[in-house]
């Protein structure tokens, strides 16, 4: 929502002291307007932190400004009255700051990793010193650290703000898995062999270094740096201080030194932020990661108002967000989308100044939930760690560039530069070029692209459109999670984004609000049925249905509970056949797009008034039950490859007294470029007896030991079992 400015002539504001106690309350909201009132009184309204929940908004916030919410007519509640004695009390104490890294600790671990790894690691650089004089490290990692080499440079940054703690301890476990996986893991090293990775740590050292010493065992909530504002207030939130859009308006930042979001006395006023700004602008950063906590969310721009980059720029960070998203479930948007606007952030100031540094793409991470806190309690550490550190390597392999043009060939491909013919943001030539797809036919175009449906594709949905599809049956009873087609909010349990590479939309149960938890709008009470169209196959020869379904119910107080089923039918819902059941347990339970192909004359004869559902079961109490579909197609095989094809027998030669069978292999019936992982089985018959089988092979020769000795008729055939 946009604000206007001129509501702050009658504001008043708090002076409140640094050392103020911080508690964490849940204020109640009736509707968008209350969270403007909000603004309105000079509550910072900030991603990092803030968790929009049913009913209301839960937060930090500075005792006094709980206060001013009671007056002012809200009702908030404490949920921690010392938000900072509650984290200290449940961090051990096996180290200065818990299990979390101070200063020193944090560098320390970077110089050992140096040490450790001289190979990939450059020694870590002074590159400036902050308003106290402390020092700013960078640190570079690559198969040549000490050579400037073409390959994308990746910036990763933390503790801009001075209480993340998570925000280092997943930088420099980042890091670590980088170097310990090099030469082992082939992911791995194809990345650091390919790229340039950049990690300031500790962008805000004069922060942290006084929340180590107002707090030496950990839970210290200063936020800011440590500039005497020459008001009697202290500090300036470096995320409020970046050139762009400083100062934009009054709500994305506060001119109050009192307010956590004070952005200081002009744009780059602070030390701190002149140094990352003239590294940046040393270097060529194309996508970076400026790693926040908490609120389980990936920002990208813009975030100081309610508008949009342009249009393949947006599609190319929501390809980024989500391809992380994917695997930790976290809400994707921009500020404003998400909660409010920012201005004068990291974020919009790596994408939009390009007057200082080349165009970089930058995604805000906020790690970690509500419950973790900027604490986490030290049991969640290795969960926050690996919902980073998978995200962290697919953030880099987007940012391959395999033409050198110095653009992500993902971005090209969204800008119709390049060719990414399925969607996963590598561009076919590079696929192709690294071995990574199979293109025999030498074309340029991924064989698995060319042959997906054959000649024979009969129909296509993905769901971007009506097209109609209803839902609702006899029997249905669930009282949430009804099916619905949206471009889908993900959580633990649910996908965050569609299964269409260039889409949007889905068929999913219950969309839940952005950032709620896996149980908000998953199937409780019963059961709901999606519907697809009557479709008329009654002129296919052989018509064959696939569709991709996400199905996750291992999760809540009864994981292992639940169906998803499928039915056909070929009477227009006279009769109904079943196709397939997943669940109660097992993997196809466990979330994930999967794809299901089957022929449906196994089934039942194909008719005129064919139909297919979708129904998803709660079947018991306390379990969490999501479901979505999407990219339904319906299809013949003529032009295609035989499920169970006769390969064609070329020849039979005589080795002494053995036989040489050779044949030729299965092909893609596109391509005609031979198919992967198929498996030949060989038989033999003698005077016109029954088939024998001899074994099976994955090569396209065999041959039989004295097959020639006596006067015998053999006759031999070769079947195939494609993969």
């Amino acid at each position: 929502m946009r604000l206007h400015t001129g509501a702050l002539c009658a504001l008043l504001f708090l002076n409140l002291s640094a050392e103020a106690r911080w508690q964490e309350v849940f204020v109640p909201l009736s509707g968008p307007a209350a969270l403007q009132d909000l603004a309105e009184l000079g509550i910072d309204l900030d991603p990092c932190g803030m968790t929009l929940e049913e009913g209301g908004l839960r937060m930090p916030l500075q005792e006094q400004e709980v206060g001013q919410l009671v007056r002012a007519g809200f009702l908030p509640q404490v949920l921690q009255a010392d938000l900072e004695a509650h984290y200290a009390s449940r961090l051990g104490a096996s180290r200065d700051f818990g299990a979390y890294f101070t200063v020193s600790e944090g560098y320390s671990a970077i110089w050992q990793l140096h040490n450790d790894y001289p190979g990939l690691v450059a020694a870590p650089d002074t590159i400036g010193y902050s308003l106290e004089g402390n020092p700013i490290l960078a640190v570079k990692l690559s198969d040549n650290p000490e050579l400037e080499e073409d390959e994308p440079e990746l910036l990763y940054t933390s503790l801009i703000h001075a209480r993340e703690a998570i925000t280092l301890s997943q930088l420099l476990d980042f890091a670590t898995h980088l170097c310990e996986n090099y030469g082992s893991d082939d992911r791995v090293t194809h990345l650091v062999d390919n790229r340039e990775f950049w990690f300031v740590p500790v962008v805000n050292p004069d922060g942290v270094l006084y929340n180590e010493q107002i707090a030496p065992g950990g839970g210290g909530l200063w936020r800011k740096n440590r500039r005497d504002n020459g008001d009697g207030t202290i500090g300036v939130d470096l995320n409020r201080n970046f050139g762009f859009m400083w100062g934009f308006d009054d709500f994305g930042s506060s001119p109050f030194g009192n307010d956590a979001t004070f952005r200081g006395s002009g744009p780059f006023s602070e030390p701190a932020l002149q140094v990352l700004r003239d590294f940046v602008g040393q270097r060529e950063f194309r996508m970076a990661l400026n790693y926040h906590s908490y609120s389980n969310l990936y920002l990208h721009p813009w975030d100081f108002e309610e508008s949009y980059p342009p249009t393949a720029d947006l599609e190319f960070f929501r390809d980024l967000c989500h391809t992380m998203a994917d695997h930790n479930g976290y809400a994707v948007g921009t500020a404003w989308e998400l909660l409010y606007p920012v201005n004068g952030a990291a974020g919009d100031w790596f994408y939009g100044d390009t007057l200082h540094h080349e165009k970089c793409f930058s995604i805000t991470p906020e790690v970690g939930s509500s419950s973790d806190g900027f604490w986490p309690q030290e049991s969640r550490i290795p969960a926050l760690l690996a919902a980073s550190l998978e995200p962290n390597l697919r953030f880099a392999e987007m940012a391959e560039d395999c033409d050198g043009s110095g653009l992500p060939d993902a971005l090209e491909a969204r800008m119709g530069l390049l060719e990414d013919c399925n969607g996963n943001g590598l561009a076919d030539l590079c696929e192709i070029a690294d071995s990574l797809v199979a293109d025999c036919d030498g074309n340029g175009v991924p064989d698995a692209c060319e042959s997906q449906y054959c000649d024979g594709l009969i129909l296509f949905e993905d769901f971007e459109a009506e097209s109609g599809w209803s839902v609702g049956a006899d029997g249905d009873d669930a009282t949430t999670g009804l099916w619905v087609r949206v471009d889908p909010n993900g959580s633990e349990a649910q996908s965050e984004d569609d299964h269409t590479p260039a889409g949007s939309q889905c068929f999913v149960t219950g969309q839940a609000a952005p950032g709620a938890g896996q149980g908000s709008n998953d199937v409780d009470g019963g059961r709901t049925t999606l519907n697809s169209p009557s479709y008329d196959l009654s002129a296919y020869d052989d018509p064959w249905c696939e569709y991709w379904r996400w199905y996750q119910n291992s999760t809540g107080d009864n994981p292992d509970a639940d169906l998803f089923e499928v039915e056909l039918s070929v009477d227009g819902g006279g009769t109904w056949f079943p196709v397939e059941t997943v669940g109660p347990a097992g993997t196809e339970s466990a979330g994930g797009w999967r794809s299901f192909r089957f022929r449906i004359g196994e089934i039942a004869p194909a008719g005129a008034d064919t139909r297919f559902r979708f129904i998803a079961s709660d079947e018991g109490g306390g379990s969490i039950v999501e479901a979505a579909l999407d990219d339904f197609a319906l299809f013949q095989t003529s032009g295609c490859s035989d499920p169970t094809p006769l390969a064609p027998l070329l020849g039979i030669s005589r080795q002494g007294s053995d036989i040489l069978l050779d044949w030729e292999p299965v092909v893609e019936s596109q391509a005609g470029c031979p198919l992967e992982g198929v498996l030949y089985t060989l038989w033999e018959r003698a005077d016109g007896g029954d088939w024998l089988e001899l074994g099976t092979t994955a090569t396209t020769v065999w041959v039989i030991d004295g097959a020639l000795a006596g006067e015998t008729t053999r006759q031999y055939r070769v079947s195939a079992l494609l993969p």
